[in-house]
């Protein structure tokens, strides 16, 4: 049986019902699919990676058969109408983009998603997948392939996506909260950021509701409202009157293109940023040609470390 279509260039949610468009989106078959589901830890590595703040989390990257499904999985949703508020992990979308919607504002604030990932468990990607329109037989092979030990791993491709559905009803309340008061709003994966020409610090009791709400937390460490006398930061990015990389953007810039220099790092760094690995080269591209206008020599050395990655 010949199962090789393109379903996420034309499927949409609400034609999604059964197992069976489940494994047509996979291009395989059921059997196939439950094979895997029934023997999950065969179809997953697993190490521990140290994160900036010296804690560990742990990374479960799929195995080949199961990355290849994850990764339809994400196609299907590329082409999902994720608003303008939902910024990573969306294709033509990036910090660069997400950093621009701030740009010149009098105050911005800027909160963390704690534990982001493992805090998503299976139920709350099962009722996304339904409310969307996606069928309860479907959504519930959708969580078993995209889901793993009771969370979404870190190191799947598809777990962004689905990530960024789980908190898009919140995504929606912030952001009717944010428009009634004059402020913008927007999320990249597991960071908030909000802007305005106001003093919005009274409303933060508001968002952490939002956020708890929908069963997460804020990293407490993790939450500053940033007026024009010092520098407002959005995803690395000094966003006062212009956007302007500072030294955490380029020393995460050249350890992003350092990773790519292993096809594993290249892949967990792709699912990271909820994109496949094709787009993750245009991502890092647009993020080095952004250097150029500040520092010229820079944007030669991240050039050569680029092509030294991509064409070794």
């Amino acid at each position: 049986m010949n199962l090789t279509i393109h379903p996420h260039k034309s499927l949409k949610p609400h034609q999604i019902q059964t197992e069976q468009d489940v494994a047509r989106l996979a291009n395989q078959e059921v059997s196939a699919l439950q094979e895997i589901i029934s023997n999950k830890e065969e179809h997953y590595g697993f190490f521990r990676q140290e994160k900036k703040d010296g804690t560990l989390r742990d990374i479960h990257p799929p195995r080949k058969k199961l990355k290849l499904i994850q990764r339809k999985i994400k196609k299907f949703f590329d082409h999902f109408p994720w608003p303008r508020y939902v910024q990573g992990g969306i294709r033509k979308r990036s910090i660069l983009s997400n950093a621009r919607l701030h740009c010149g504002k009098k105050m911005v604030a800027w909160l963390d998603i704690r534990k982001f990932f493992p805090s998503t468990n299976p139920s709350m990607v099962l009722e996304s997948l339904e409310k969307i329109g996606i069928g309860k037989a479907a959504s519930k092979l959708i969580v078993e392939l995209g889901t793993y030990k009771n969370a979404l791993p870190q190191g799947s491709p598809a777990s962004v996506s689905l990530a960024n559905l789980v908190f898009l009803d919140a995504d929606d309340r912030f952001e009717l909260f944010c428009k009634k008061h004059r402020l913008i709003y927007s999320r990249y994966i597991d960071d908030i950021s909000i802007s305005g020409d106001i003093d919005f610090r009274p409303h933060k009791g508001q968002f952490l509701k939002f956020i708890e709400q929908k069963g997460y937390v804020v990293a407490k460490d993790k939450i500053d409202f940033i007026g024009r006398d010092r520098p407002q930061i959005v995803n690395n990015l000094v966003v006062n009157d212009k956007v302007r990389p500072n030294k955490d953007f380029i020393n995460d810039l050249k350890n992003d293109i350092r990773c790519c220099w292993t096809e594993e790092g290249m892949e967990l760094l792709a699912a990271d940023f909820g994109l496949l690995p094709r787009e993750l080269q245009r991502s890092l591209w647009g993020r080095i040609n952004f250097t150029k206008q500040f520092d010229p020599k820079l944007y030669k050395d991240l050039k050569a470390i680029m092509i030294g990655a991509f064409f070794k």
